[in-house]
């Protein structure tokens, strides 16, 4: 069926920020993070809290990913291991 570029426009629009994370909505999720990075930006000083977090929360997700990365071939030679041996 037909969307008009209002409908469009419309549907960009979350109603919650969950949701749109949860139901894989990417142009939502991608409007809000630019918002979202935007506000911060304009509160300067005033969210530096906010932005220091979410710096130290990358570090954070970047180690897990890197653990998840080293171990990766571990869990490949053990799911072939297991193929091969049936």
């Amino acid at each position: 069926h037909m969307h008009t570029t209002t409908q469009f426009l419309m549907d960009l629009i979350p109603t919650s920020v969950i949701g749109a994370f949860a139901d894989n909505n990417i142009l939502q999720v991608l409007l809000f993070s630019v918002l979202f990075g935007s506000a911060l930006n304009l509160a300067g000083e005033a969210a530096s809290g906010i932005s220091r977090l979410i710096n130290e929360l990358s570090h954070v997700i970047f180690r897990i990913m890197g653990m998840i990365v080293r171990l990766a071939p571990i869990g490949v030679f053990g799911a072939i291991a297991f193929t091969t041996s049936k």
